[in-house]
């Protein structure tokens, strides 16, 4: 039997270019680059990322929504700890005036 190829819908790599995530039709994988090419995580949702980012080495990720079915919205920015079994979503401020001068007036 043939196994079905997925759709990709993004690719990345990481700060130092170690790493690199693939955004699929059903979910991500990340892969660590050595001599050979190494697949290190693979999380599939049943619908689609259309951005994954990596941050550094870590076991965070930004996430966004993709492709025919997409997990979470196009428009909402996720954040992915791959050590909970959750995503927390990253909101905008309201203020346009940033962080270190509200602080600083309170």
């Amino acid at each position: 039997m043939e196994k079905e190829r997925e759709e990709i819908l993004h690719i990345s790599f990481n700060q130092d270019q170690t790493y690199f995530a693939v955004g699929t039709q059903k979910g991500f994988k990340v892969y660590k680059l050595s001599r050979s090419i190494e697949q290190v995580i693979s999380r599939e949702f049943g619908s689609g990322i259309g951005i994954v980012e990596m941050v550094h080495k870590t076991n965070i990720f930004a996430i966004v929504g993709g492709g025919k079915t997409p997990r979470y919205p196009k428009n909402k920015l996720m954040i992915w700890d791959d050590c909970t079994p959750f995503s927390t979503q990253r909101r905008p401020r309201p203020s346009s005036r940033p962080a270190a001068s509200q602080k600083s007036r309170q």
